[in-house]
């Protein structure tokens, strides 16, 4: 099958959004600019279709409670970056449904992985050169965070660049990887053998020089649960050794050896310690999705004690768990967790038949993995990527069974 014009129109927008995405643009207006060319290019060509696969709507359906725990949180709080949040689920939902239904062919699966590992790859270039120049591009935006706390991440300066190349390279790096494993190249449209294993380094040395603890660490922490899994080293002396290795790679990569001194470190068990407070005085339904940094500003809880030379936004409690803890309660946080791990669990235990299809839907499975651990030290727990790699698995699913239903009628 050719690549269609949704296939092009797709990638597009997402280069769009993930070039955007290093100049620091707020993730709202991106993503309705997204999601509006994209329903209209399916519009126009009559690509939208109304049926779902049971796991397909048990999915939409918990996103959905989600919003819906939101608008109720809205009519009891009444502040307006609540509704900032309803409008990022519902865009963020509407690009699943966008990418599962644009995406028509396997062929066109393959062309906006491959296109994109190509595209991250050249822009890793700003990495390169911010990393031996030393320069902060772009430079900051002056943004009111309470005005805005509803809304994704808005880092400026080396922070956007280091959160930005961090959690961008988490998929190229797990895709090469699996990619040569699994002999990806001889069904490739751009690759070979040899251009995945310059690729597969040449992604470990960006995520290296960007400097993302975080990503460092959820990528090690991977591949040492897949060297364990891979060779069975289940015995307790294999465990033991698995710990200290990670115990050490811990200190030299997340704290720096400097774990009570840094800041940044500093900074993150105050703010766990304030989003866990917050969730204790709201079990149930949380204080609101987005709202961290309007109650954090009522608490005794400051970061003076830190520093002067700490510049940083205080919106969320930077780990995913204490976001939705806090944001949500224990309602908020098993609705979304529900329907990403049933999700992620059924895309996991399918059976492909395409190759191509089986390695895109693994890499998409590994991503989410490193994605939740990496999200453990940020709070950017509705990121634009997350909804596009669903959509694009829920894809990977569908064209396989079309493709099955064909041939067991020939």
């Amino acid at each position: 099958m050719n690549i269609s014009i949704n296939t092009i129109l797709i990638s597009s927008l997402m280069f769009i959004m993930t070039f955007l995405s290093y100049f620091l643009i707020a993730k709202i207006p991106l993503y309705i600019f997204m999601l509006s060319f994209i329903l209209l290019s399916l519009l126009v060509n009559n690509n939208i279709k109304t049926t779902y696969t049971k796991e397909e709507f048990r999915f939409y359906l918990f996103i959905l409670l989600f919003v819906f725990l939101i608008a109720f949180q809205f009519l009891f709080i009444g502040k307006v970056a609540l509704l900032f949040s309803i409008a990022s689920f519902l865009s963020g939902l509407g690009i699943v449904i966008a990418i599962r239904y644009g995406v028509i062919s396997v062929k066109s699966v393959l062309f906006i992985v491959e296109v994109f590992i190509i595209f991250q790859a050249l822009i890793g270039f700003i990495a390169i050169i911010q990393a031996f120049t030393g320069q902060l591009y772009p430079s900051h935006f002056h943004i009111d965070s309470h005005t805005l706390s509803g809304l994704w991440n808005r880092p400026s300066g080396v922070e956007g660049m280091t959160y930005n190349f961090g959690k961008n390279y988490i998929f190229p790096t797990i895709f090469t990887f699996i990619a040569l494993k699994y002999k990806l190249y001889k069904y490739s449209t751009f690759f070979t053998k040899r251009k995945l294993k310059i690729l597969l380094g040449y992604f470990i040395f960006i995520v290296i020089i960007s400097k993302t603890r975080s990503t460092q660490l959820a990528l090690f922490s991977l591949y040492i649960g897949y060297i364990i899994y891979i060779y069975k080293l289940y015995k307790l002396k294999y465990i033991i050794g698995a710990f200290f290795i990670f115990a050490i790679i811990f200190l030299f990569i997340v704290t720096h050896l400097d774990l009570f001194l840094d800041t940044s470190s500093k900074t993150r068990f105050i703010l766990w310690y304030a989003g866990f407070q917050m969730f204790l005085s709201h079990p149930f339904t949380g204080v609101g999705i987005g709202l961290f940094g309007d109650y954090y500003d009522n608490t005794s809880i400051n970061l003076d004690w830190i520093g002067d030379d700490y510049d940083h936004r205080v919106n969320a409690p930077h780990n995913i768990i204490l976001s939705l803890l806090s944001g949500g309660g224990l309602i908020g946080t098993f609705i979304f967790i529900s329907a990403f791990y049933k999700l992620l669990k059924y895309i996991k235990n399918y059976q492909f038949n395409s190759i191509e299809l089986r390695i895109i839907s693994l890499s998409i499975y590994y991503y989410f993995i490193a994605y939740f651990i990496d999200f453990q030290f940020h709070n950017y727990w509705n990121d634009n990527y997350y909804w596009f790699w669903i959509g694009l698995a829920l894809a990977c699913i569908s064209l396989d069974k079309k493709q099955n239903i064909k041939e067991s009628k020939l």
